[in-house]
């Protein structure tokens, strides 16, 4: 493991009443799970060119790259925490592919997944993509840890069907697996984008973002019983953007982002969101948190993958800038969510 210099935190903002502000904790920090043990895991572009997995305390100190042995040295991020913090899921670029861009965490093209040790001391190989196919999002379940899901799309085009897989896993003499791998489309379009978020606390849920049929750069956000031929919608629009629904430690809050009520005009290329609040599962008294996008104009904001602290009162959350730049913010609330 290489430790790297802490990065600097930003100034205290004010947002919305039932926040207590949000600042900056990590320069150039992306997608992330915030751990039982107290530590962020998240995924950072290095100097060479390809994303990691590091390690850090809420406050940015004590930053370290985790890099076990064994594991390809291409794109590696998307970590997911397991319930006891013993474990980190995440993707791993395979050594042989040739992609730059679209192999990153946030697309998976030639990603398998992995699991370590939570300090990277080593690390062993799950699940593997056929070349040109893609993974993201594999995510423990939250109370247990006996169950895996993630997003698969077994097809080389962009516009291919995604599938919400599941699995078994466990750990035998010491060494983790998977087990009874099983595939799923909540509810079957050709061509549709499905993005894994987690499992509920019941662990028979998983809630997911879809795409809408026809609207590639539209997306809703969605609850499914595994198995089941049917799904619920908790937030669903013909015009926005919606994605990365994420539950509270408490199961009582969702919070997701959002481009409505912000004047976004349709385009992936101009995308700006904002973060939203709602009751779970009722999905009632849903409100904006934030207002980012006049906060940092001209800059534009969109917010994206994020992770609960364990007593609830603080989310980091990931910042995508337009010019393609990105931060990790810790959002803290009055009172646990």
């Amino acid at each position: 493991m290489r430790v790297a210099s802490a990065s600097p935190a930003g100034a205290l903002q004010q947002p919305h009443p039932i926040l207590k502000g949000y600042h900056r904790v990590i320069a150039g920090g992306g997608r992330v799970d915030w751990g039982a043990d107290g530590y962020l895991y998240y995924d950072k572009l290095g100097g060479d060119g390809w994303y990691n997995v590091y390690r850090a305390r809420p406050d940015g100190s004590g930053e370290v790259e985790l890099n076990p042995p064994g594991v390809p040295t291409k794109h590696r991020g998307n970590p997911a925490v397991s319930p006891d913090s013993n474990w980190v899921l995440f993707q791993a670029q395979q050594q042989a592919s040739p992609e730059t861009t679209k192999a990153k965490p946030g697309l998976g093209v030639d990603n398998d997944i992995w699991v370590m040790r939570a300090d990277g001391s080593a690390a062993w190989f799950l699940h593997a993509v056929t070349p040109t196919h893609a993974i993201i999002h594999p995510k423990f379940s939250p109370t247990s840890g006996s169950l895996v899901c993630w997003s698969e799309r077994p097809g080389p085009n962009d516009d291919s069907d995604w599938f919400v897989h599941k699995a078994d896993f466990s750990v035998v003499g010491g060494v983790p697996q998977i087990s009874g791998d099983g595939n799923y489309s909540p509810n079957y379009f050709l061509g549709v984008f499905y993005e894994t978020h987690g499992f509920t606390a019941l662990e028979t849920d998983i809630v997911y973002t879809r795409s809408q049929a026809g609207q590639g750069n539209k997306f809703d956000i969605a609850r499914m019983v595994w198995g089941s031929t049917a799904e619920t919608l908790l937030v669903a629009s013909s015009a926005d953007w919606d994605e990365h629904a994420n539950i509270s430690p408490s199961g009582n809050k969702i919070v997701w982002m959002s481009s409505k009520e912000i004047g976004w005009d349709g385009t992936t290329a101009k995308l700006k969101t904002e973060l939203w609040i709602a009751d779970y599962p009722s999905m009632a008294d849903q409100r904006r948190l934030t207002d980012l996008n006049v906060a940092f104009f001209p800059k534009r904001v969109v917010v994206g993958d994020m992770g609960w602290a364990p007593d609830g009162k603080s989310l980091a959350v990931r910042f995508l800038y337009g010019d393609g730049s990105e931060d990790l913010y810790v959002f803290e609330f009055w009172a646990a969510q």
